[in-house]
């Protein structure tokens, strides 16, 4: 975890069979991201171009593809990636970055995120069972859409719903939208940035 006041997981991965380096862990992102100085340093070249969508708004990324991606003792080959600079959430949470590790590689595990022992497992979700204690409460989820697979659950928040809201470990803090905030009535006060996976941008705060 790194970031302080906001914060963000942070793992190491190895690409091409180097590193290992510093990624994001973002169940937010649905394509995985190297940064342009990663990239070049791997001869990641660009196969071409599209217009990705963050918090932040819409921006144009590279795509490109690497041999290799692995994290711990897992490994995926031939995965496609977009190259996007992370500069400005690499200031926020004053640590560098190299990437953002996104669905398209966390989509064939099982993770389980342990924030007290900051520890990340991933698992065979065919072949392994939990038995562990009963969890404190389960949710449904669903992905938003096959093309751009964000993780959707509902949420209740002052005794009102169910909302909306995508899980997205890319994010350093609890959103709503102006329109949810309009209706529960919240009073907002702006703070300035917060950090995303794929920009800093300028939020309000409130408290249900």
């Amino acid at each position: 975890m790194l970031g302080g006041a906001q914060p963000l997981l942070v793992v190491p991965v190895q690409v091409n069979e180097r590193g290992p380096f510093a990624f994001i862990l973002d169940t937010g992102a649905g394509t995985t991201l190297l940064t342009p100085a990663l990239a070049k340093s791997l001869g990641v070249e660009s196969t071409g171009t599209k217009q990705g969508q963050t918090a932040g708004g819409a921006v144009e990324v590279s795509l490109a593809v690497v041999d290799s991606l692995g994290l711990g003792g897992l490994s995926r080959s031939n995965l496609d990636v977009a190259i996007l600079d992370l500069g400005r959430v690499s200031q926020a949470i004053g640590a560098p970055l190299d990437g953002d590790l996104g669905y398209n590689f966390l989509k064939d595990f099982r993770l389980t995120i342990d924030f007290q022992k900051s520890e990340l497992r991933l698992e065979d979700p065919k072949r392994c069972e939990y038995f562990g204690p009963p969890p404190l409460v389960e949710v449904l989820m669903r992905l938003a859409h096959p093309v751009k697979p964000l993780i959707l659950i509902e949420v209740f928040a002052d005794d009102r719903g169910p909302f909306q809201f995508a899980v997205d470990t890319g994010t350093s803090t609890t959103a709503v939208s102006p329109r949810l905030a309009h209706d529960l009535a919240l009073r907002a006060q702006p703070i300035g940035n917060v950090t995303t996976g794929g920009a800093a941008i300028g939020l309000s705060a409130a408290r249900p």
